[in-house]
């Protein structure tokens, strides 16, 4: 029996609301502090080991989960489609308004496109490989070159480039093939195999350049299925690398 007279404990005190969201918000800190590395930190996964690794078909839309734990989010994947198609748009309008700013303009949407790769790539677990980023083969360097040189044979005369128009070029190459023929292709060959990744990296691409308007959308078509099929071939991007800029180097005569 308790004893008569014993101190009833005191109640603990109901936490405010200033208290509670207080704590509401170190936990939220907590959970991204928690994220963080594993977002900067390489992701070691199956696909990483093993470069053709295609996802069961009951996993293709579970593969990119984020790191928060919300399995099938396909936000990565909208979010780089958006930014894939809308940033070379407004990049395009923005120097058609003011051509002195061609420079500047072009070297902040390729800084952009690039970003949002790299946080579209540790998302999903996409290894380097797996998006084509892999030492070059002559094989590749034969394929790209023979490529190339079938869309140029009809020119009969080659652009003059100076220096910095010839580092540009380069850079538009580098930072499209990483993007469309890299990332996105790995992206949609998990979700949906080689058609996909062909057909739906061409469609992106040429929403990307629907500034250039028609009849030179369908010739961005053409390239973006030609330069697919050079992906899917090689496994890399050095094939398709090559061709593209040969390509574009013609589209400047």
């Amino acid at each position: 029996a308790a004893r008569r007279g014993a101190r009833t404990p005191p109640t603990p005190p109901t936490p405010s609301r200033t208290t509670a969201s207080a704590s509401a918000s170190l936990t939220w800190l907590s959970a991204l502090a928690n994220c963080i590395p594993s977002i900067l930190l390489p992701i070691s996964d199956q696909s990483q080991t093993s470069p053709d690794f295609t996802p069961a078909p009951n996993q293709r839309l579970e593969w990119i989960a984020s790191d928060i734990g919300a399995s099938g989010d396909r936000r990565p994947l909208l979010g780089l489609v958006i930014v894939a198609v809308g940033v070379p748009i407004l990049r395009d309008l923005f120097i058609r308004q003011r051509p002195g700013s061609a420079m500047l303009v072009a070297g902040l949407a390729y800084f952009g496109l690039l970003a949002a790769c790299i946080v579209a790539v540790r998302l999903a677990g996409i290894s380097p490989t797996e998006a084509g980023i892999r030492s070059v083969t002559w094989r590749s360097l034969l394929l790209g070159i023979g490529a190339g040189v079938l869309v140029i044979a009809p020119v009969s005369r080659l652009p003059h480039l100076s220096f910095a128009s010839a580092g540009w070029l380069l850079v538009a190459v580098i930072v499209e093939e990483v993007a469309f023929r890299g990332v996105l292709f790995a992206v949609l060959r998990r979700a949906g195999g080689l058609p996909l990744a062909i057909g739906g990296s061409t469609a992106i691409f040429t929403l990307a350049h629907a500034v250039s308007g028609w009849p030179a959308l369908f010739l961005v078509v053409l390239a973006g299925i030609y330069l697919g099929l050079l992906r899917a071939i090689r496994g890399d991007l050095w094939a398709s690398g090559i061709a593209h800029l040969l390509m574009d180097l013609v589209s400047l005569t």
